[in-house]
């Protein structure tokens, strides 16, 4: 297999991960927001759910967006969830401008 073949089949399974792993996230989001649990007196139990779901959660968690309650409840904090993806907003438009810096390189030093 030729080295442009494996960087479109790399490049098709990371973003088939990455829209499976978005998508749950975007579920936790939705089922927050839904329940109104915006602020520790509106916190609501999302119960085990599935290994990516508990992955994903943990990760809202870690970054301030999903905030457990006294009562081991969990709800959303808006701002911190916006500000989580404007930085991954800004990380994703990084590494396009270098990924396309690297392509311009690699086409005139050829």
């Amino acid at each position: 297999m030729r080295t442009v073949e494996v960087l479109q089949i790399a490049g098709a399974l990371l973003g088939a991960f990455a829209t499976i792993a978005t998508g749950f996230e975007q579920r936790i989001v939705r089922k927050l927001k839904n329940a109104g649990a915006i602020q520790a007196g509106t916190a609501i139990e999302l119960g085990p759910g599935n290994p990516v779901s508990r992955w994903r959660l943990s990760r809202l968690r870690h970054a301030g967006a999903v905030v457990a309650a006294p009562s081991g409840e969990v709800f959303l904090d808006p701002s911190a969830y916006r500000a989580l993806r404007a930085s991954r907003r800004r990380l994703a438009l990084t590494l396009v401008g270098v990924l396309l810096v690297v392509i311009l390189a690699a086409l005139l030093f050829r």
